[in-house]
């Protein structure tokens, strides 16, 4: 399991930390080795997670969490705004490094509270959490600070007003034995622990913000949805990379997409229940005779090659009984279904302008009103010309075989084949 393997790579290299000098050049090599062997880590996590063993005594050295200061592109990218102008990410070390021997009136401090003042100081005046402590509701803080020539010990504060206490850490140690095996690592299947829902934190997890990419850079990423082993658990790395598109108003974009106003559509949609207690969604012929498509549109249940029919919520899947488990799951199957296997004459396939600076993505449909919750639905990939799908199956977060769902070429691709016609 790659959750497993991420947590046994991370462990490896804190292993290492015991034998070598807390000094900043090993405090680097340690973030570039997290980097290489923890999928879908970067410099800043690490940094901070370098931070936690240190603090709580898996890594024996209290006096890495000198080195533990940001000075990632995030920060860099603020600080080149005003007031503050920074020319380049050197810069943000430095500040760190003046902040640390400034201190406060505690004394020196170490990476982590630098850390927290930047990155409050940074979120700006209008911040509710300007330079105030988070704590929780009924749970203890932990936090590091200074003691004298020993850089940094473990306190916590406890639930209930009282005088903060010094904890003892340490308690670890390397051997082949594991000081801890969660049961999730002793289930043979992955549906045991795993579902489709994703969960949206803020309104700006749905922000589609890919940057521009040439196609040389775009085709040295990994490629992860094309590989015959992919499955649920590369959906994670997708994720960290913002490799995803998350629907907002699936009814606006379809309609766009078949040139139609959403209103238009909303009234063409009907959803009845089925003989089984499922629901099947239908879109008016008329609506869709209307459009220029380059074949005639077939629905849900005149579909042939059941493979191509969308899994969302599926409730019964055989060739003489086809529905879903509600009516929102059968609405959504069929604006799905539409974008599948609808194609429009003389106009972009809805995939193009997504796809034109990554060779693929994961789609998320939201299944709340307040879009606090969204389901995997399918990943969409460029390969050898084609637009290709993988779908997800819900009841066992199974990856289904591909079909082809449209046409992509790139820039150079399409100058050749205009040049051949």
């Amino acid at each position: 399991m790659s959750l497993n393997k991420t947590l046994g790579s991370f462990s490896h290299a804190v292993d290492g930390m015991n034998a070598k000098e807390a000094n900043l050049t090993n405090f680097r090599k340690i973030v570039q080795t997290l980097n290489d062997s923890v999928e879908g880590s970067g410099n800043l996590l690490n940094q901070k997670s370098i931070a936690i063993v240190a603090g709580c005594g898996r890594a024996s050295d209290a006096n890495w969490l000198k080195h533990c200061i940001p000075g990632s592109s995030h920060h860099f990218t603020r600080l080149k705004q005003y007031p503050f102008l920074f020319t380049n990410s050197d810069q943000v070390m430095q500040l760190a490094h003046c902040l640390s021997s400034l201190g406060d009136q505690n004394g020196p401090m170490n990476g982590p509270k630098v850390d927290e003042v930047i990155c409050k100081t940074l979120k700006g005046p209008s911040s509710d959490a300007m330079f105030h402590d988070i704590v929780i509701a009924g749970q203890e803080l932990y936090y590091t600070k200074n003691a004298g020539s020993n850089l940094s010990i473990m306190c916590r504060r406890p639930r209930s007003p009282g005088v903060e206490t010094r904890v003892e850490t340490g308690g670890f140690a390397s051997k082949p034995e594991a000081h801890y095996i969660p049961c999730w690592t002793e289930m043979c299947d992955v549906t045991e622990y795993s579902t489709l829902d994703i969960y949206m934190s803020s309104q700006t997890n749905y922000e589609f913000n890919l940057s521009s990419k040439s196609e040389k850079k775009i085709e040295k990423e990994p490629f992860h949805s094309i590989l015959p082993s992919f499955d649920i658990h590369q959906i994670q790395v997708l994720l960290n990379k913002n490799l995803y598109f998350a629907f907002t108003e699936p009814y606006v974009f379809v309609s766009d997409y078949l040139g139609v106003d959403s209103q238009q559509l909303v009234q063409a949609i009907t959803a009845k229940k089925t003989r089984d207690g499922g629901w099947i969604a239908t879109v008016s012929q008329r609506l869709m005779e209307s459009l220029n498509l380059q074949v005639p549109y077939v629905g849900i249940l005149e579909t042939e090659d059941v493979y191509r029919l969308p899994l969302f919520g599926i409730k019964s899947q055989t060739r003489s009984n086809w529905s879903y488990v509600s009516r929102l799951s059968a609405t959504g199957s069929l604006l799905l279904h539409l974008l599948f296997n609808t194609r429009m004459t003389f106009k972009l396939h809805w995939t193009k302008p997504l796809l034109e600076n990554t060779k693929e993505l994961a789609i998320l449909l939201p299944i709340t009103r307040t879009f606090e919750r969204t389901v995997l639905v399918c990943v969409i990939y460029r390969e050898e010309g084609y637009v290709k799908v993988k779908q997800f199956q819900e009841l066992n977060c199974k990856v289904m075989l591909p079909f082809e769902i449209g046409t992509y070429y790139t820039k150079a691709e399409q100058e050749q084949r205009d040049m051949l016609h």
